[in-house]
């Protein structure tokens, strides 16, 4: 449960008890620190997309579609700095709600079910007036602020709630041309791969999956906080104000 503008955020792990049972020790609860400094502690992945993912020859834009989508924005200046880091709204967690609600499905495999039904309009529409969509980064959001409901129409409001915060980044920061380059489940849908590109196109955003790169999608989160891991046994700090809200680095994780 994730609720920042309470103070806290409660992930389904359990440092403790996989210390005792592995009898290693295990560090988690990364967002805890984020949030006593004042922060959203969320997203914390933009961290590790920089090294990542930063390129000399244009701006990196990485969208991971995971539950929520969080995009990552890093210039191509010597820094490589982060322009944007949020949670732009929904990712598979709507669309695989639905499909198990409605059809006892796991998930909706390649965008197949989607394919075949259509948008309704006035659904989407009442979609993308959550207000949660038009406040400005630094913000990060749960499934607790989203409903499940007809999978065709999830789809396309999952893409374009997305494509309308990628195009604000482009415009606040008068970025011209660009690379998405997306991971997590949703990367592997084809359907909303299609949709990215065909709705980014006239704004020069070439659309990339992360394993075209050489990183598997299915592994960038797992990375990111191995990452953070290894920064909290050297005690490093990190930066996350202008994405999370935070009034002072912070070390993220506790040690079990």
């Amino acid at each position: 449960r994730h609720r920042p503008e309470k103070g806290f955020s409660i992930q389904l792990d359990d440092g403790p008890r996989v210390a005792a049972l592995t009898g290693i020790d295990v560090i988690n609860n990364f967002r805890a620190a984020d949030i006593a400094n004042g922060g959203n502690g969320a997203p914390l992945t933009q961290a590790f997309h920089r090294i990542q993912f930063s390129s000399a020859d244009k701006v990196s834009m990485v969208l991971n579609l995971g539950g929520i989508a969080n995009l990552t924005v890093i210039d191509k200046d010597a820094e490589h700095s982060i322009l944007d880091a949020f949670d732009t709204g929904p990712a598979n967690t709507l669309i695989d709600s639905a499909t198990r609600l409605l059809l006892k499905m796991p998930f909706d495999k390649d965008g197949e079910i989607a394919r075949s039904g259509k948008v309704i309009p006035a659904l989407l529409a009442k979609y993308l007036s959550e207000p949660y969509l038009q406040l400005p980064p630094p913000k990060s959001t749960g499934r607790e602020t989203f409903n499940p409901d007809l999978i065709a129409t999830l789809t396309e409001f999952t893409v374009v709630a997305s494509v309308n915060a990628i195009r604000q980044s482009l415009f606040k920061y008068k970025i011209d041309s660009a690379r998405l380059i997306l991971c997590g489940g949703g990367a592997y849908n084809s359907l909303i791969v299609q949709r990215f590109t065909k709705l980014l196109e006239r704004q020069h955003v070439e659309v990339v999956c992360a394993d075209k790169l050489g990183v598997n999608s299915k592994l960038i989160e797992a990375h990111a906080f191995a990452f953070f891991a290894y920064m909290f046994c050297h005690r490093k700090p990190l930066e996350l104000g202008k994405s999370t809200g935070a009034l002072r680095p912070s070390i993220l994780g506790c040690l079990n």
